[in-house]
């Protein structure tokens, strides 16, 4: 009798304990569900309209649009695409503060829609990119957000064959019930998931030799993967913008060190010129607000100084450097 009347309270201090968590989650740290994007232009959307808060890195409350994404609203019609990952969809920032909303405050004629997923690298975006033109049909530009431009062969051979990896969405069953209805489960499952991911992360990083991006092979194969995207969007009429986006990184004594690698840069920039695709590298934009202001681009005031996601500044400046661009600007790297 007392082992049941113990199970039952800890069954009852159990629930209890969740239902306060969920709440909890809900209005300070709460993702959403993501389901199957039907469309295929991206791996996966969030469901309509649905609500997230984020305090962990930056603080933020937003609701996504009919289609899952973080826009205002969905536009008649559409000039510019703006495609990426967890840097455009920037549940960080509050909802008028990201490069799609400021591109449309500061190109009257052109309506920008954005599309920025967490999770999606330059390869799934590349991957998608011919659904995401056919679904929503941009009739001025496509732009790629992209955190890194030392690209991996074995990735791109995969997006060249059509087969890397999805994204899997559980938008059904059990799980899929208890990631809506108590958001602990969904964070707890997220936790989880990254820790697998880092723990690969590591395990790969230790047996893969470093890329030399000076290789013919490299090059060809870099060149490939650039025309694929640089043709979908031709086929529509569009112009593929690519902008780069370097990490923060800071020495010691205060001074930005820049870690791209200049062979890879070099390479990549040599791909899209031949391509015919305009790319922007932001790294002088950073160090010149970073040294003249003092404003770092990721980071925010509750992370490490520079790490994490782009923050308002750092998405500021580059909506300013694209609408340069789109404008009319002919350099569009420095």
């Amino acid at each position: 009798m007392k082992t049941i009347k113990w199970f039952g309270k800890a069954c009852i201090a159990g629930i209890i304990s969740i239902t306060i968590l969920s709440i909890y989650i809900y209005f300070f740290s709460f993702s959403g569900v993501h389901i199957e994007n039907k469309t295929k232009a991206t791996d996966y959307t969030w469901e309509a309209f649905s609500k997230k808060s984020c305090t962990g890195e930056g603080f933020a409350w937003i609701t996504m649009d009919q289609n899952g994404f973080n826009n205002r609203s969905f536009p008649d019609s559409i000039n510019i695409l703006l495609m990426g990952s967890s840097h455009m969809e920037a549940v960080n920032l509050a909802s008028n503060q990201n490069v799609g909303v400021q591109l449309n405050d500061n190109l009257q004629n052109l309506t920008t829609y954005n599309i920025g997923v967490s999770g999606h690298s330059i390869y799934t975006c590349i991957q998608n990119m011919e659904a995401a033109i056919l679904t929503y049909e941009p009739s001025d530009y496509v732009i790629l957000e992209t955190g890194s431009i030392e690209m991996n062969v074995d990735d791109m051979n995969m997006v060249l064959d059509n087969n890397y990896p999805e994204i899997v969405s559980y938008d059904s069953g059990i799980l899929y019930i208890l990631q809506k209805k108590l958001p602990i489960v969904k964070s707890v499952y997220k936790t989880i998931c990254d820790w697998k991911s880092a723990e690969s992360r590591s395990e790969v990083s230790d047996t893969i030799d470093k890329t030399d991006y000076t290789t013919q092979e490299y090059k060809e194969v870099l060149n490939k993967f650039l025309r694929k995207a640089q043709s979908t969007t031709e086929s529509t009429g569009a112009k593929l913008i690519i902008f780069y986006h370097p990490q923060t990184i800071l020495d010691n004594n205060g001074n930005m060190i820049i870690t791209t690698d200049s062979d890879a840069l070099s390479a990549f920039q040599e791909a899209c010129n031949n391509n015919n695709i305009l790319f922007l590298d932001m790294t002088s934009d950073f160090e010149k607000i970073y040294y003249e202001d003092h404003i770092l681009a990721h980071g925010f005031i509750n992370t490490a100084v520079g790490v994490g996601h782009l923050n308002k500044y750092g998405h500021k400046i580059i909506a300013e450097r694209l609408a340069e661009i789109i404008g009319g600007e002919n350099n569009v790297s420095e």
